[in-house]
């Protein structure tokens, strides 16, 4: 029976599997680069579980596959396409205009359904769009706008009032937009003063709130549909709840019966609707339709766009001053702030379409392909589409450096007409916040009439500066010194504030002493990672760390550089026999670190060079491998943090632990059978033996610690720096004739001379900081404090919490100028070398404090050897396998580079 239950729920699970991930290969099979899709969310998980809004999604997949014309992901199950590339953005939204001209949910609601939404021409297609755009198009010309212009001054009027009432106070700038675009469209549409300046709740303001509120119904819709795309076709929803699409339906029939029994002639968007009625014999929910659609389009999304503008001048109050000054000039000059003179300020238009670039208020605009087509991407290359796919365009694109220069940055000049306006831009196919093509914006030009209009209003009435209240930057937590988050159900503080890092790491250390796996194993479960200081804590850390700091002091590391110049020969001989000249630096890397620390430590060679799959090097990569246990482990502690008081885990095999312990015994009693002394961390080890009687276990230990910590974190150090050098062909170029400069002077590359190459320093560390290998460093706090941040801000954390660092702090442009650039020039010694950015706090590649990485000095030696002797021996440039932008291994803990890092090796004569 249970046998039979087991059967019938593991088919279940089979079939549901299955049905989610039987389709995860199809991007693969048309040879379209993206992201690996997870099981159940796909590539777009914040749609179904709303931690953070669905831009970021966006904008990873954007940022994550820069290289790429077009990019294929999932929407849980359901294959989507983003294109990047601007020529192919033109292509969907113009020249291939007849593939894509539905969008995304125009299949998803109708008429019968949706009364009002199903009329709208956004959820049209076809000729039920053409006919409902031809409908409305002659409402928008330049005359009619110009028409409605005195309504919207009317509406100025009754704002100035309402700020002047609330003169010097702070105000919800959003709020007061959107009352400024409900009081312009309903006049404009039903006629009505909607008293959003003399009303708190206005009913036709809190109508338009729940239209545009994305409902539990609506995420519900979207989430069926997500799930199982075909059931549009069974089924249409409901967008508008019932009674709002009554109460718009009502006012359309009062504004209509109104307008007719008085014979009131307006020249407004009524007025148009009527003329049309008397034309065509449109019915009145027909011009329900046209009337909410004007409402939603005009309201929300103007009101949005104003905000973000006020804000940006807030932000910038010399482009403030400028454009009021323009303000001013016109009046001057022309007398009225009319539409026509409102239309010739030049600079309020550079203004609002640099807001407009900074500030997509949608991140993507989505179509429906409705026929089977295959678009070309450059270098010819070919994109099918099948018939049904949704191909999202990312206005993301107006923030790309590749089209921008310094694309964060207000700058309006960007649009000065000596640049050519967005005439440029757009035909680049890089500006469209009105869309583009057939399907642009209807409305475009009455929204930047009333944009415009309530822009000058406040500019000529008021002088704007930012309240604390904003959260600046907009909608993250760069303005928070830390952040609380959780991983599963464990709550975890971030800390992001340089003073508050550096009270973790150095001033309040005794609080923070502790890694985060310093309670998950023992010596006893795990007799080697146990051993290690990084797994250790309170004394028993401090033992080791005194037993291990003499190894690492100038004179023993300059005593090791010899066996460093041994590697290095192998190294260059090995480059030179391979028939090809692309190879992978991370695997060639690995190879030099494995024969350097195996050396050093063990005393023998790892013929890394000579062999294929050395058996030290294979061990050491298995220590290194977050495997299957290693996840299994996190996962149980991180529901249950406290299994690991009566649990230890051992996160290195048995085998691998047994063959370290081994050569480690072996080389012990070859040095002592033989009398051999070699100045190297065995004779050091044994040094202490004899001084403190440890064991070969704990030698072991010690051994293994060195060797994990001096291989792979180095090779993969050093892939990154080679790398950045192939990227770079005059940085390169500069630090080689650093290194002939040195051999021509000095004598030749050792040890000393090394230590003399000032811009090896300088190009060592900014990859350091352009490349952490690990994205935080996780601490425990072992006893109850008090973090006081920025402003006296009390931060109370308990003994258990993991604190993380993160060093995504050093790709702050907060504290780097143009931080994701490659430029060795910030670490030179006029700017004060690390210094300056190590006090600050926020440069900490080796970590900080008395935590700091005690191997460094012979990490950064072993590090420059390797470097100078490929420098020396060989050009490098990138190699076309290698993918870029570098994206990481999702099951390692460590940034691997996914595919390798493959640069080509020219043999320098």
């Amino acid at each position: 029976m249970w046998w039979s239950v087991c059967a019938i729920l593991g088919g279940i699970i089979s079939a549901i599997y299955l049905f989610l991930s039987w389709n995860f290969n199809y991007w693969r099979k048309l040879n379209v680069t993206g992201p690996k899709p997870r099981l159940l969310f796909g590539n777009l998980p914040n749609v179904l579980m709303q931690k953070q809004h669905i831009f970021y999604e966006y904008q990873t997949i954007y940022n994550d596959f820069k290289s790429e014309p077009a990019v294929g992901y999932f929407s849980v199950r359901t294959p989507q396409l983003m294109v990047r590339d601007p020529e192919l953005i033109k292509e969907v939204l113009i020249k291939g205009f007849r593939y894509f001209s539905v969008n995304n949910f125009s299949d998803i609601v109708d008429e019968k359904s949706d009364p009002l939404f199903g009329r709208n021409p956004f959820s049209l297609s076809g000729d039920k769009w053409k006919a409902r755009r031809a409908e409305a198009t002659p409402a928008f010309t330049h005359s009619r706008i110009k028409t409605l212009a005195p309504l919207m001054d009317e509406v100025c009027g009754r704002m100035s009032e309402y700020l002047m009432k609330h003169n010097g106070n702070a105000l919800d700038t959003k709020e007061l937009t959107t009352k400024y675009t409900t009081d312009v469209v309903s006049s404009c549409i039903f006629a009505i003063d909607a008293q959003s300046f003399s009303k708190d709740k206005p009913e036709i303001r809190e109508m338009g709130r729940r239209m545009m509120d994305f409902s539990f119904s609506a995420q519900l819709v979207l989430m069926v549909t997500t799930f199982l795309p075909s059931i549009r076709n069974l089924y249409k929803f409901t967008f508008v709840p019932r009674d709002v699409e009554q109460f718009f339906i009502r006012i359309m029939k009062d504004a209509i019966r109104h307008r007719k029994e008085n014979n009131i002639v307006r020249h407004d968007y009524l007025d148009y609707l009527l003329s049309l009625q008397a034309k065509k014999q449109i019915s009145e929910i027909d011009m329900a339709g046209h009337g909410v659609s004007f409402f939603a389009d005009g309201l929300e999304t103007s009101s949005l766009i104003m905000t973000y503008c006020l804000c940006d001048l807030a932000s910038n109050p010399e482009v403030q001053h400028r454009l009021r000054e323009e303000i001013r000039h016109v009046q001057a000059t022309r007398g009225d702030l009319d539409y026509d003179n409102i239309g010739e300020m030049i600079y309020l238009d550079q203004v609002l379409n640099e807001s407009l670039r900074l500030h997509p208020i949608v991140p993507v605009l989505a179509k429906r392909c409705t026929e089977s087509t295959i678009l070309i991407g450059p270098k010819d290359k070919q994109i099918p589409v099948s018939a049904g796919t949704t191909v999202v365009v990312p206005l993301l694109v107006q923030l790309d450096s590749q089209y921008y220069p310094d694309p964060k940055k207000y700058n309006p000049e960007r649009f000065s007409p000596e640049n050519g306006g967005i005439k440029p831009y757009r035909e680049r196919g890089v500006f469209f916040p009105f869309s583009e093509g057939p399907r642009m914006c209807l409305g475009m030009r009455f929204a930047i009439a009333q944009m415009k209009r309530g822009l000058v209003e406040i500019l000529d009435k008021f002088e704007l500066s930012l309240n604390s209240k904003t959260q600046v930057p907009l909608s993250d937590f760069k303005s928070e010194p830390v952040v609380g988050y959780f991983s599963v159900r464990t709550p975890q503080l971030m800390i992001r504030d340089p003073e508050l890092i550096k009270e973790v790491m150095i001033k309040g250390f005794r609080y923070f002493a502790a890694n985060e796996f310093s309670d998950v194993v023992d010596e006893k479960s795990d007799p080697l990672f146990a051993r290690n200081p990084f797994s250790l804590s309170g004394e028993k850390w401090k033992t080791r760390r005194a037993e291990i700091t003499p190894a690492f002091t100038n004179n023993r590391i300059k005593a090791l550089s010899t066996l460093m110049d041994e590697v290095c020969d192998r190294m260059t001989a090995y480059v030179k026999k391979q028939n090809s000249s692309a190879l992978d630096t991370k695997e060639l890397m690995a190879k030099y670190t494995t024969d350097v620390v195996s050396n050093c430590v063990f005393a023998i060679d790892a013929q890394s060079f000579s062999k294929d799959k050395p058996e030290i090097r294979e061990m050491g990569r298995r220590i290194m491998d977050f495997n299957f246990a290693a996840q299994l482990i996190l996962m149980v502690t991180t529901f249950l943090p406290s299994i690991k008081n009566f649990y230890k885990f051992s996160f290195i095999p048995k085998e691998v632990e047994h063959f370290f312990i081994r050569i480690m015994q072996d080389a012990i009693r070859h040095r002592k059978d033989n009398n051999v002394v070699r100045n190297d961390y065995l004779d050091h080890l044994l040094s202490l033996q004899e001084k403190k009687q440890i064991s070969e276990i704990d030698m072991a230990g010690h051994g293994v610690s060195f060797f994990a910590d001096g291989f792979e974190t180095s090779s993969l150090v050093m892939t990154y720096c080679l790398y950045d050098l192939a990227s770079h062909p005059e940085i390169q170029s500069r630090l080689r004739d650093e290194i002939r400069n040195v051999q021509a002077n000095k004598g030749g590359v050792n040890y000393d001379t090394i230590g003399e190459m000032t811009y090896l320093d300088q190009v060592l560390n900014e990859s350091l900081r352009l490349h952490p290998i690990i994205p935080v460093l996780a601490k425990r706090c072992t006893e109850d404090t008090v973090l006081v941040g920025p402003k006296g801000k009390k931060i109370p954390v308990s003994a258990g919490t993991t604190v993380t660092i993160p060093y995504f702090v050093q790709l702050d442009p907060q504290y780097y100028q143009d931080p994701e650039k490659f430029d060795p020039e910030r670490f030179s010694p006029e700017n004060g070398g690390t210094k300056p950015y190590r006090e600050r706090g926020v440069f900490l590649p080796f970590g900080e404090g008395p935590r700091m990485c005690l191997g460094m000095r012979f990490a950064i030696a072993q590090v420059k050897r390797g470097i100078v002797e490929i420098l020396d021996k060989f050009e490098l440039t990138v190699n076309a396998k290698t993918q870029v932008p570098l994206t990481f291994e999702p099951k390692m803990f460590m940034l691997y580079p996914v595919g390798g890092i493959w640069l080509d090796y020219k043999s320098i004569k």
